[in-house]
């Protein structure tokens, strides 16, 4: 399965509300593609967490299940 590479950015704001941090990707053209519902109480967490699933994509580990 080929992958596109598109031109984006990842965002990590702060809520305000629980203190919990997230995480979005947003194309160039200002369209949310991706996003994390999960709260993270630490920002490194996120972090780390996020550069995991970076990893695992570039290396294709990870499994495609339609639904």
């Amino acid at each position: 399965m080929a992958v596109k590479k598109r031109k984006g950015r990842l965002e990590i704001w702060r809520s305000k509300t629980n203190r919990n941090y997230y995480w979005r990707f947003v194309q160039s053209n200002g369209r949310i593609t991706a996003k994390g519902d999960e709260g993270y109480t630490r920002r490194n967490t996120l972090l780390r967490t996020l550069k995991n699933m970076g990893a695992k994509l570039n290396a294709g580990t990870f499994e495609v299940a339609e639904a």
